[in-house]
């Protein structure tokens, strides 16, 4: 009877397990539109997990205290984000403005434009052997490729600000249930992950460490560069360097571009006011020295954070903002560091396996009656 039992309990098992395989599929389904705002939602709550505790301490309601932390981290990054945006909107005006009085002043822009790039043309002109109107064509060619570029990229920037401001919004949703649950989140973690409790608190421990590392190098980083742009515009002698340099540290956050949207039109600056030189420091001094701090202080800051080589944070940067954006500066090497981790548990398992394993087949051994001592008996 027992055994006409067991076929069926191993085929209800199979069932089961395909159902479970398939609703898991149509719940990645549903999720899957919403992984980006998950995602930040998860690494936002990682970050700023000591400033909600310090809350709890003094507010005792979980709700009351998620809502907190959730709202002065909206303080701390919109109110300077609004702040700079004024007042480099006010700058680019007076900068506009600026340049429309000296284009009157040469009859027009056309004849203002004329008379920026004739030296330069010429000069060009005499070293390459190519005729000035020839470079002339070939620079307005590239000229209008640039302006419909950023007309384009201006475009798309202004179509996707909705959908932007609902991810902000959703993942701050989520986040205040994340912090809200926390516990009771990472128990449903440690009951229904099949990881033993001390390797799935090492691995989660191994993630917070990699988010706020990242989180203080983007930090670091960010702020570094600030000032340098801001020094080399001092430097440069262009306009309110301060209100620039802060503007770049919000930019370094822009994947592949970066502090580039900030100093790159300063040198177009200089070159149209005739500052050759300093246009050529500023370029260098931007290209290289800010360029730079990107590839050498996050990687020393993540290092203190995450158990992975200079060459490996490298890849893991990079490839997580081309597979990512933004969000991948924090989950390129999140995803590395518990990739080798969980590398180094089963290292670890399968070492610890093999060594219960002999340790058996000693004790198997010991109790075991050699045939010459029985026949010795």
């Amino acid at each position: 009877m027992m055994s006409s039992l067991e076929p069926k309990k191993r085929f209800s098992l199979f069932c089961l397990i395909g159902l479970l395989i398939l609703l898991l599929y149509w719940v990645y389904l549903i999720v899957r539109p919403f992984s980006t705002p998950i995602l930040w939602a998860i690494l936002l709550t990682i970050s700023f997990q000591p400033l909600f505790r310090l809350i709890q301490t003094r507010i005792r309601n979980h709700s009351g205290a998620a809502l907190l932390t959730i709202l002065l981290m909206v303080l701390v990054v919109l109110g300077p984000l609004v702040h700079v945006g004024i007042k480099g909107a006010n700058e680019g005006r007076e900068l506009y403005y600026r340049l429309e009085a000296q284009s009157r002043q040469e009859g027009g822009w056309t004849n203002y434009y004329d008379h920026l790039v004739e030296q330069p043309l010429q000069w060009v002109a005499q070293k390459t052997g190519v005729a000035a109107p020839d470079l002339r064509v070939m620079l307005l060619s590239k000229v209008k490729a640039m302006s419909t570029a950023s007309l384009s990229w201006a475009s798309s920037l202004f179509s996707n600000i909705v959908t932007t401001v609902g991810t902000v919004l959703l993942a701050l949703f989520i986040m205040f249930f994340l912090l809200k649950s926390g516990t009771e989140f990472h128990q449903l973690l440690l009951t229904y992950v099949p990881l033993e409790p001390g390797r799935m608190n090492e691995l989660l421990n191994l993630m917070t460490s990699a988010v706020v590392a990242n989180l203080y190098g983007m930090v670091a980083v960010a702020g570094l560069q600030g000032i340098l742009v801001g020094t080399g515009f001092a430097i440069a002698r262009l306009p309110s360097p301060v209100i620039w340099g802060t503007i770049a540290s919000f930019a370094s956050l822009i994947p592949l571009v970066g502090t580039a949207l900030v100093w790159l039109p300063g040198v177009i600056i200089l070159v149209i006011g005739g500052s050759y030189g300093k246009a050529i420091f500023l370029l260098l001094w931007s290209a290289i020295l800010v360029g730079m701090v990107d590839n050498i202080i996050r990687p020393m800051i993540l290092k203190k954070g995450v158990e992975l080589n200079t060459l490996m944070i490298f890849f893991a940067l990079m490839g997580g903002v081309q597979a990512f954006g933004v969000l991948g500066l924090f989950a390129g090497p999140v995803i590395f560091s518990v990739t080798q981790a969980v590398f180094r548990i089963l290292r670890e398992e399968g070492q610890g396996w093999e060594r219960r394993l002999s340790a058996g087949s000693e004790q198997a051994g010991a109790g075991t009656t050699p045939p010459e001592a029985a026949i010795g008996e």
